[in-house]
């Protein structure tokens, strides 16, 4: 199983998610490092474990309040040679364009940030490798219906969102994870929200996730001590 480290952006520091709660969001106190600096969390994120990635969460992007452009480049800097996951609120080919021009790291695409399957449809004829994030809040989809029900032009990775369960620590959406893996079984998906210990990896992969993100549990030290201790992946059957 994939261990995907989280950092959620907002107004140039590294902030809280909980439910996705954005205007309740709080600067991030972590027993990983001191203060919310996005340079400093992403090496004190780096130097506990060798993730597969680090998914960063553009939150004024994505709410089109301007963008974390310079915490971005600090974070590359300080993570050389981990992929950066990169949600900047993207919609449209010409955002796209523009996040590659930048050249941080790899596209996400939130569908919460989607009002059609436009964009979609055409980097997958395009075959483009992107991440895509399939959002939830409340059990109800947040995007365009059509993509939810189109797996086979969901890219590579899919990650499992729901935003009820970010920063909450009641454990993933087992359900969500399995829903996704029936719909498209030659995906990874990666579970996304709510996981707090050993047992919620385990559960998770046994539901079909690849991979999870982890955020509260590495910062809080629920997960830091395990997954310290791992050279890389987490061995799972």
């Amino acid at each position: 199983m994939k261990l995907i480290a989280v950092i959620d952006l907002l107004g140039g520091q590294v902030v809280h998610a909980r439910r996705g709660e954005r205007a309740k969001y709080a600067s991030i106190k972590s027993r990983l490092c001191e203060g919310s600096d996005p340079a400093t969390v992403a090496a004190a994120l780096i130097a506990l474990h060798r993730f597969e990635a680090i998914y960063v969460a553009d939150l004024d992007a994505i709410q089109r309040r301007g963008t974390n452009a310079a915490a971005l480049r600090a974070i590359a800097r300080a993570a050389p040679g981990c992929d950066l996951w990169i949600d900047a609120g993207i919609s449209n080919i010409q955002d796209v364009d523009r996040f590659r021009a930048e050249g941080c790291g790899s596209i996400v695409i939130g569908s919460e940030s989607l009002h059609d399957c436009v964009l979609v449809d055409r980097l997958c004829s395009g075959g483009d490798d992107y991440v895509l994030s399939l959002d939830f809040r409340r059990s109800a989809f947040l995007g365009p219906k059509p993509l939810l029900d189109s797996p086979e032009a969901w890219p590579t990775r899919v990650l499992a969102m729901n935003l009820d369960l970010v920063g909450s620590s009641l454990g993933p959406d087992l359900q969500l994870i399995r829903n996704l893996r029936k719909a498209a079984p030659s995906r990874r998906i990666y579970a996304a929200g709510g996981l707090r210990n050993e047992a919620d990896l385990d559960a998770a992969c046994q539901a079909g996730a690849s991979g999870a993100l982890l955020a509260t549990s590495l910062h809080d030290g629920s997960l830091s001590a395990y997954v310290k201790r791992l050279g890389g992946d987490i061995p799972r059957s």
